[in-house]
């Protein structure tokens, strides 16, 4: 359904944008905000995405400043699990995401034209979503493992995978894992 960016996920402080670098490896992706890790993110699985973090917020928004019948997505929040939904009128799925811990603050919900539409995740302790992209609806979402977990398992996986196709590797050749992760 083409290349469409469907959220913007901005590091805040105190409800402000803060510059964040990232930095990514084969099993997950990190922003850190004055060299300190805020949030990361890894792949769950093919269609979720696990998002945890702390010292700082996350809000993840429509990428699109508008929402017309051809751009944008609509945003709700679901009544049968709670869960927030964004529906991309570009892709034609369904982003559903579930605040596994955390506070979460919202703006927009079934706003239409040109409006704010996102969610905050935060929390003195931590926080941590799922996002699940769906071809229309699913189960509510049960988080099987933990995060830490998942990133072991992501990263065990592409150990494996890349001793199976690279074996031969040495230290003098890193950009072997650097091509085989792409």
């Amino acid at each position: 359904n083409g290349m469409h960016a469907v959220l913007s996920l901005v590091p805040t402080v105190g409800g402000r944008r803060v510059d964040a670098t990232t930095r990514g490896d084969a099993a997950s992706l990190t922003w850190s905000v004055g060299g300190e890790a805020v949030a990361e993110a890894v792949f769950a699985s093919t269609d979720v995405v696990r998002i945890a973090g702390g010292g700082a917020d996350l809000t993840l928004a429509d990428a699109a400043e508008e929402l017309t019948p051809f751009t944008g997505s609509y945003f709700f929040r679901d009544p049968f699990d709670g869960a927030y939904v964004f529906t991309s009128y570009e892709t034609g799925r369904r982003y559903r995401l579930t605040v596994l811990s955390g506070d979460v603050s919202v703006e927009g919900t079934e706003a239409l034209g040109q409006n704010v539409r996102a969610l905050t995740i935060g929390g003195r302790y931590g926080w941590e979503i799922a996002i699940e992209q769906l071809e229309s609806a699913a189960p509510a979402y049960v988080a099987i493992e933990t995060f830490a977990d998942i990133r072991a398992r992501v990263a065990t996986e592409f150990s494996d995978y890349l001793d199976a196709i690279a074996e031969w590797r040495t230290e003098e050749t890193p950009a072997v894992a650097r091509a085989a992760y792409v």
